[in-house]
């Protein structure tokens, strides 16, 4: 894979506001983490623009229905997860609704307003090759 192409890639992974809180939020989870725990989390921080305290705290507001957090599930499970697999960024079990690992540049809330593009290309290209390393 080529610089270009990886960095075409890690353009459109940086593209999407929830893909961006989703890399946000895996850098102060430990692994495994749910897909329900990711929606609850991402919503929360969707509708607040502030991290939780906590990778518990994912409280939502009182008017959240639970059908909005099953409406997140479904696109991070069918959409946004299956991106970052395919780009290498994360690994998603889908069967069992759980992200076991990932291996994006740790930069917590910078994701969401500066996604560092360069880097995230490079790790693309090292997940494509084969050659991941720690950030």
């Amino acid at each position: 894979m080529d610089c270009d192409d990886a960095g075409r890639i890690a353009r459109r992974v940086a593209g999407h506001p929830y893909r961006r809180l989703l890399l946000s939020v895996l850098d102060s989870q430990t692994a495994p983490v749910s897909l329900r725990e990711l929606s609850r989390t991402v919503l929360a921080r969707d509708r607040t623009g502030v991290t939780p305290p906590s990778s518990t705290d994912t409280t939502l507001p009182a008017d959240a229905e639970p059908s909005t957090v099953e409406t997140m599930a479904a696109q991070l499970h069918h959409v946004h997860l299956p991106r970052l697999t395919a780009a290498g960024l994360v690994e998603y079990d889908a069967a069992a609704g759980v992200v076991t690992d990932w291996c994006h540049p740790a930069v917590g809330d910078r994701w969401v307003t500066a996604p560092p593009i360069d880097r995230l290309a490079q790790r693309i290209a090292d997940a494509r090759s084969g050659s991941l390393r720690a950030d």
